[in-house]
């Protein structure tokens, strides 16, 4: 029988098992790092070693368990080697393999999971696990036989006793390959297996399975008219995947190989992706590049120049967005760091052309909250890469290859930034590579000699180094001065090329706001002035022993008789400084122009002062950036705010630096912020200036003064007056700091405590986004103003942890519902509710013009009848579809779009005064007048719904 089994089985090798081809069969360094690569992307290899390192017994169990296993978790918690090998880092896989009959015993005598593993053992491990180890006739065949027709030990070397790295890779890769022998039947003395080629040891055991294709679409951009996916999935051909932690975002435009994972329950999983080396594509490296002209770009390539035709009509990816037709010009493929990708669309153009360039840059800081990332190059914003963060944006940062949190990174650092033409897209890689203890002797056009200590030789040798294409440029502009050179240190990019020298002081010119100006304790004549600078940090700097301001030369001594202060304080203004190779300020210019304002519109201001205007000093609520589609133009409007046309305001154009800057109390560090230009906070009222130093229509710099609610004055038509805001005072002790998002909170209880010898409360509040309820210690119960238990109120933590501003929003106590189909609301104030006829927006809001009444703020919160109560959901949004009679007497339908999971619905028990977290199921209608309705608060963050309350 044995026999019969062993002939059939030879046969089946020679006529069925065809190899499933995964990847060239080249025995190089690259397809080595190539294949490990995979092997450890898709878990199946835990742990690398160096090539000629040989693998023990316990790392080949390991991956030859986790090729047939999802996971390896330690049975019930023991297994027969917890006792004996306790803590073992493969004690996991010890007692899978133990459990699958891999492993036979119960002692560390017959394992010894440190020693090398042989050969011969692990390819029998290997045969074991495919299923052939049973039906080979192994009288005539050993493993080294049967492995070889298998095709298991294919680019490996077997001569040796011991396996190496290097070869246990190409073994266990090429095990990933190869058919499983599945018996199907065994009757009368026939056996029947099947080798088909489809189930491998990936699809069998680890639902994984290989596939080619085109990358259509990402979150953030699509070609040939396919939809973008939803942010963190990728369209290949039709079908729609989980990007996860593949990168498959970054190959739009891409024919791909690709492994995924499926998942019956959710969408199937990209695991690795790579470039599908049957396609013609063409990738020419920055300093091949020679030019483009007329859909034709030139080229060198060993010495030769070459030309390569595009189509007219391809597809243009630049630095990870595709452009439309008019959207690019020939300047994109003057590419200084990066490549060119050409794919071709059929046998004499190419269809699809993918450009990466990199801006490469010293950056001096990192500036990154949760609307935008700021690379400042040193001193120098002018050129500095603006990133803007939405939902529809894609941007990573890599260290040496290993994608890294922005958060992460200390400046300074080596950046290169490959930035899409909005913003949105970027590839960030960082660089830490520096080279000290040198001394420049010559800088030429394209290198620099310098004089590097040899630690080995214990000398000076003279070392020379490329120059980059970008600091190249950087020295043509501003030659380096070699008298005051001296010991220097230099940054290298990841091609070991000089991106910049650094020296042991600062002594660029750099934009900053004066925020405040010390004496000396010993002596007034030695005062220091804290700047914050352009790059979004704090810079104390001493004064020189002479010191240029606004072009007049002074001495120290002088500097507080400067023109720079009044009334003996230093004046809080925009100033251009210059420090000296000591540190010390040499040089602070404050004359600067105010950028004009645009043509005047005055029907922007119809509502505004008796002539259309208001004091130069007025403190205005500002909506964040405005677009003029004429003239393609960004700015600040004086009024208003929103997305809607401008003529009068502040110009701005992409680097424009905006400084926001506390308005009055004692502000400390962190209330000074750099804002995007498409971002203001909601809670605010600013007042905005502009500057230039060539009396620009645009602005280089802009500050806004920040004013907050709770400062007095009267808010009319979106403009805070009343006061001189110069003059105001807050009604609380001091600004907060907006370092946390707006949250929305209930109160649960309020009693008094202690903490640290302080009297205070402690304060019980449910957080809305999350329905956890935190206790926060209040020094002064004066802070929390007129808030009560079970009221809903807004509230910001400084620091992520302590409570520093509450607001009232309504409270839960007084909430009856009026049996109308309109809306009951109250208003910012939380006064008595009126009844208001109103327009649902498509977040579930109101829109502010939309009232019958005058104008107002808009509702902060608002809890809402909802005539005809019919809720319909998904796993994203809730629709609420709402019915009520309009000024004409007809009943219409709308639909309200509520931005809101189902984590954020909370149940509310007016007996208990609990909330308690629910889903939109819970929402119950009720008939009133042959009508249905529900009870619902809808509590909102301004334009966004933030929770759901359900009163039953």
């Amino acid at each position: 029988m044995k026999k019969l089994i062993a002939i059939i089985i030879s046969f089946v090798m020679i006529f069925e098992v065809i190899p499933v081809s995964l990847a060239s069969a080249e025995n190089d360094s690259a397809e080595f790092e190539r294949r490990t690569k995979i092997l450890t992307t898709l878990k199946i290899i835990r742990e690398t070693k160096e090539k000629g390192e040989n693998v023990t017994r316990a790392q080949a169990i390991d991956t030859a368990v986790r090729s047939i296993r999802k996971s390896v978790p330690v049975k019930n918690g023991k297994c027969g080697y917890t006792d004996v090998l306790p803590g073992h880092k493969y004690i996991d896989s010890l007692a899978a393999a133990f459990d699958t009959a891999l492993l036979s015993g119960n002692n560390e005598n017959k394992i010894f999971p440190d020693e090398n593993i042989k050969t011969e053992t692990l390819l029998r491990l290997y045969i074991h696990i495919l299923g052939y180890d049973a039906y080979y006739d192994w009288t005539k065949k050993d493993a080294y036989g049967i492995s070889a027709d298998l095709k298991l030990t294919k680019d490996a070397d077997v001569t040796k006793e011991y396996i190496d790295f290097e070869n246990f890779v190409n073994i266990a890769f090429n095990a990933l390959e190869i058919p499983i022998l599945q018996v199907t039947s065994i009757a009368d003395g026939n056996v029947k297996v099947d080798t088909d080629r489809d189930v491998t040891l990936l699809s069998e055991y680890l639902d994984i399975y290989e596939d080619t294709g085109f990358v259509y679409a990402n979150g953030y951009t699509s070609l040939r008219g396919k939809s973008t996916a939803e942010e963190g999935f990728v369209i290949i051909e039709n079908y729609k995947f989980r990007a996860g932690e593949s990168l498959a975002e970054d190959y739009v435009g891409e024919y791909v190989k690709y492994y995924y994972r499926e998942n019956r329950s959710a969408q199937n999983e990209i695991l690795y992706v790579e470039n599908d080396d049957q396609y013609d594509v063409l990738e020419i490296a920055d300093e091949d590049i020679d030019g483009y002209d007329d859909f034709t770009l030139t080229y060198t390539k060993s010495g030769r120049e070459k030309t390569a035709n595009i189509s007219p009509s391809a597809d243009i990816i630049y630095n990870g967005k595709a452009l439309g037709a008019g959207e690019y010009d020939e300047s994109l493929f003057d590419v200084n760091r990066g490549n060119i990708k050409l794919i071709k669309a059929n046998s004499n153009v190419y269809g699809i052309v993918k450009i990466t360039s990199y801006q490469t840059f010293m950056a001096d800081s990192i500036y990154s909250d949760e609307r935008q990332i700021r690379l400042i190059p040193e001193d120098d914003a002018y050129n500095s890469v603006l990133l803007e963060k939405d939902n529809n944006s894609y941007i990573k940062t890599f260290e040496n290859g290993a994608q890294i949190n922005i958060e992460s990174v200390k400046a300074p650092v080596v950046v290169s930034s490959a930035a899409s033409l909005d913003g949105k897209c970027a590839r960030i890689e960082i660089f830490k590579n520096t080279v000290s203890d040198l001394e420049v002797k010559e800088v030429g056009e394209d290198e620099i000699s310098v004089q590097q200590y040899d630690y080995d030789a214990h000398e000076y040798k003279n070392v020379t180094y490329e120059i980059s294409k970008e600091y190249q440029n950087v020295i043509k502009s501003k030659p380096l001065d070699l008298k005051n050179l001296g010991k220097r240190e230099l940054w290298l990019d990841n091609n070991g090329r000089v991106i910049y020298i650094k020296s042991n002081t600062d002594n660029s010119d750099f934009w900053a706001y004066i925020a405040s100006a010390t004496p000396d304790e010993k002596s007034r004549n030695n005062p220091k002035v804290k700047l914050f600078k352009q790059t979004g940090r704090f810079l104390e700097c001493p004064v020189a022993e002479r010191v240029t301001v606004d072009g007049k030369s002074i001495k120290r001594a002088d500097f507080e008789k400067s023109k720079l202060y009044k009334n003996g304080e230093i004046i809080k203004q925009i100033a251009f400084v210059s420090l000296n190779y000591d540190g010390e300020i040499r040089v602070i210019d404050t004359c600067l122009e105010q950028t004009a304002e645009r043509e005047a519109d005055y029907s922007l201001y119809k509502k505004v002062g008796e002539n259309g205007r208001e004091a130069e000093n007025t403190v205005y609520k500002m909506g964040g950036l405005a677009y003029n589609k004429n003239d393609y133009q960004y700015g600040i409007p004086y009024f208003g705010g929103g997305s809607g046309t401008f003529k009068n305001g502040i110009l701005m154009s992409g680097d424009t630096v905006i400084f926001a800057i506390p308005a009055c109390g004692d502000p400390e560090d962190e209330d000074y912020m750099l804002y995007s230009r498409s971002y203001f906070e909601k809670d605010c009222y600013y007042l905005t200036e502009g500057y230039s130093r060539d009396d620009s229509d645009y602005s280089a710099q802009v500050v806004v003064y920040k004013y907050y609610p709770e400062y007095t004055g009267k808010i009319e038509n979106s403009v805070l007056t009343g006061k001189d805001p110069s003059n105001q005072r807050p009604v609380l002790q001091r600004p907060f700091a907006r370092t946390q998002s707006l949250l929305n909170g209930y109160v649960e209880n309020i009693t008094k405590a202690v903490k640290n010898g302080d009297d205070g409360v402690n304060i019980y509040i449910t957080d809305l986004s999350n329905g956890i309820t935190t206790a926060y210690f209040m020094e002064n119960e004066s802070y929390i103003s007129d808030v009560d238990e079970g009221d809903i109120i807004r509230y910001y933590l400084f620091s992520g942890e302590k409570l520093r501003y509450t607001e009232k929003l309504f409270s839960t106590d007084n909430m009856e519902f009026d049996q109308t189909p309109n809306i009951l609301a109250y208003n910012s104030a939380g006064t008595t509710p009126t009844i208001k006829s109103f327009a649902i927006t498509n977040n579930g809001c109101v829109l502010e013009d939309s009232f019958s009444t005058s104008s107002t703020d808009g509702f902060d919160a608002m809890y809402c009848l909802y005539y005809g109560g019919v809720v319909d959901y998904n796993a994203q949004y809730a629709y609420i579809k709402t019915k009520y009679a309009l000024d004409n007497g007809n009943d219409d339908i709308y639909t309200a779009e509520v931005m809101s999971r189902t984590s954020n619905v909370f149940k509310y028990d007016k007996k208990s005064k609990k909330l308690e977290k629910c889903s939109f199921d819970d929402i119950k209608t009720y008939k009133v007048w042959g009508a249905e309705y529900s009870k619902i608060a809808v509590v909102s963050n301004y334009r966004w719904v933030s929770a759901i309350i359900v009163f039953n």
